[in-house]
This record gives structure tokens, C-alpha cells and sequence, in this order.
């Protein structure tokens, strides 16, 4: 009979040639993304708010837990005519405070809607977040979203997150259908999200980001986040949604990689 204590000391050692054979390879693997997406994000949280007064100020009306190193992805709308956003933070000792790209904003015909999406790639902590938002003059009927992702890694050795989207991004229309430009990234570890804006309140339904379901969501009446972690570069993409009522609206994307 064969000795098994032997035979286990030989797979064993075989095991070990293979691992160091392998030294050079690089094995990643990644939890469930959400609709067959990446695995270097996870999607904690969303917050949101909505005040129709005619000043400069916008609050959410959760908080978030907020850890270092968190993505966070805002935005924010308003009615008729355009303004300045002055600022989009939490608040705290050391603030999260929220960055806009120029040229991200977009607007419908008229300005009816005005939208301006704002991004921190790596939040410090803040247990208890409440996100304001002020405008550089008063305006009324003002909506905002904030969704909360974390990076692998996240609190402590967190991967790097860098913006990765090209493309017209941008568009507007006036109907129940909201359809972005066309939009690419390059990166393989990835949060993409549409986010749109659309005058008076309604339904968001039917959400989709390269023609697959969103799976990370805030959807308040107004304005919308729809987010998807991918695992692959995307090439000529568009968002989608449909609203509950035909209105004016405005759109566009955004996209996010980790390292």
C-alpha cells in the first residue's frame, strides 16, 4: 500500500514548484461587482435633499458614514437661469469638499435645468456627513444626490482613484427618455454613472449604462445617480433612463477607475 504521508509530502512540494514558477503572474480576484462588474469598488450609501425656497443653500437630509479614502460622486440641479456653484461639502473639521470639472455642467434649452455633477476621489473620515451645497446666487427648486463608493483597500491601504471617461458625454432633451452622449473609459476596475437632471418631479425607471441595468442607485424625484462597476474598458457607450413624465431635461456621464 502506498504511503500517504509520503505522497502528501510530494503534493505538497509540487504546490510549491508551481507557486514559485508563478512568482512573476499576478491572480486578482474580485467579489461580485453588481451586474457582472468590478470588484474594486463597493457602493455603500446615497444621500439626498431638495428645497424649492428661492436662496443659495442645498442640504442632504441623511448623513453618510464616510471613510478615508471613499469616492464620492454629487451633483446638483436647479431651475431657470444658470449660476455659479460655490461649494459642495460636508462640513467638517477637515472637510470633504467636492471638486468641479469645467465643462462637466450641462443645461437644458432655456436653462430650465441646470446641472452640475462634482466629484471627491478620496474623502478623509467623516462618521457623520451631511453635504451642503451653495450656489454663487439664490435660486428655487434645487435637487442634489451624493453616492458613496469605496476602493479596495479602503479604510487603510486604499487603491488609487482617477477620473476615466472621454466622449460627448454631454446632452438634453425634452421628453420621457433620457439618453447621454456617447462615453468611453479605459480602465478595468471601474464605477461609471449617469446622472441626470429633468424639471418638476417624477419617476426614474428603466436605468441602464452600456446596455446593461445600473445596479447602484439614488433615484429622488428630480434628479438621479445611476451607477454600474465594470470589470472592462467600455467603447461608445451611452446612459439611459425613462422618466414618468415628459419634461425638460439634462444629462451626462461620469466614470472613475481604481489602481
Amino acid at each position: 500500500m502506498p504511503n500517504t504521508r509520503s505522497i502528501s509530502k510530494i503534493v505538497l512540494a509540487l504546490i510549491l514548484v508551481a507557486s514559485v514558477a508563478n512568482a512573476g503572474s499576478v491572480i486578482k480576484i474580485e467579489s461580485g461587482g453588481g451586474g457582472g462588474g468590478g470588484g474594486a469598488f463597493t457602493f455603500i450609501a446615497s444621500a439626498n435633499g431638495a428645497d424649492d425656497t428661492n436662496d443659495v443653500d442645498i442640504s442632504t437630509s441623511t448623513t453618510l458614514n464616510v471613510q478615508a479614502g471613499d469616492l464620492l460622486i454629487g451633483a446638483v440641479q436647479w431651475e431657470d437661469t444658470d449660476t455659479t456653484v460655490s461649494s459642495f461639502t460636508d462640513g467638517g473639521s477637515t472637510p470633504n469638499t467636492l471638486s468641479f470639472t469645467t465643462g462637466d455642467d450641462v443645461h437644458s434649452a432655456g436653462n430650465e435645468i441646470n446641472l452640475y455633477p462634482l466629484v471627491r476621489t478620496s474623502a478623509v473620515t467623516n462618521s457623520a456627513a451631511t453635504f451642503t451645497v451653495t450656489l454663487g446666487s439664490a435660486r428655487q427648486f434645487k435637487k442634489m444626490v451624493v453616492l458613496q463608493f469605496r476602493p479596495a483597500g479602503c479604510p487603510g491601504a486604499c487603491e488609487t482613484v482617477t477620473r476615466d471617461v472621454s466622449g460627448t458625454r454631454e446632452a438634453n432633451g425634452n421628453s420621457a427618455s433620457i439618453l447621454s452622449g456617447s462615453f468611453s473609459t479605459t480602465g478595468t476596475d471601474n464605477v461609471v454613472c449617469g446622472i441626470a437632471g429633468i424639471y418638476t418631479g417624477g419617476v426614474w425607471s428603466a436605468q441602464t449604462l452600456a446596455g446593461s441595468a445600473s445596479t447602484d442607485n439614488a433615484s429622488p424625484s428630480g434628479i438621479t445617480g445611476w451607477c454600474r462597476r465594470v470589470s472592462s474598458a467600455l467603447s461608445t457607450q451611452t446612459a439611459s433612463s425613462t422618466y414618468s413624465q415628459t419634461r425638460f431635461w439634462a444629462a451626462t456621464v461620469l466614470s472613475y477607475k481604481s489602481e
